[in-house]
């Protein structure tokens, strides 16, 4: 997947694809890449949509790793359904509506909402109890 890393980092430096600033002139964050998953995030362009399916047809033809767009599916966040589905249709892609789970926690959920909040958070406090458990020798656990 180092080599797909490579590609997007390439096309963003390129103005090929555009992810999205964080505030205070921060960080690009255009990809989050997880074991055999990537998630892209930028702005709702169609040329950008284009670009990134040719950009995984690059990787697939570079790499011999087929990119299975039928599992792919397409966010928007302030457009319309039909706009979602246009945009899915460029990549062969499934329209998806927000919120959704990725990797275990809810993306696209208003966390000004002390129910939304908690879920984050209490998922958080199990994944860490969990970690400190199992670096804890057997007599500190017992304690």
């Amino acid at each position: 997947m180092e080599g797909l890393n490579v590609i997007v980092k390439t096309a963003i430096q390129q103005n090929l694809i555009k992810g999205i600033r964080l505030p205070k002139n921060g960080s690009v964050i255009s990809h989050v890449m997880y074991a055999d998953g990537v998630m892209f995030i930028g702005e709702w362009v169609a040329s950008d949509m284009v670009n990134l399916a040719r950009l995984l047809m690059c990787f697939y033809l570079s790499s011999g790793l087929k990119v299975n767009f039928s599992k792919g599916k397409v966010f928007g966040v302030g457009v319309s359904n039909q706009e979602i589905s246009s945009f899915a249709s460029i990549t062969h892609c499934e329209a998806g509506a927000l919120p959704v789970m990725y990797l275990g926690l809810p993306v696209g959920v208003n966390m000004g909402l002390w129910k939304d909040r908690d879920l984050v958070t209490d998922r958080t406090k199990k994944r860490l109890n969990g970690w400190k458990e199992s670096s804890l020798s057997f007599g500190a656990r017992l304690t």
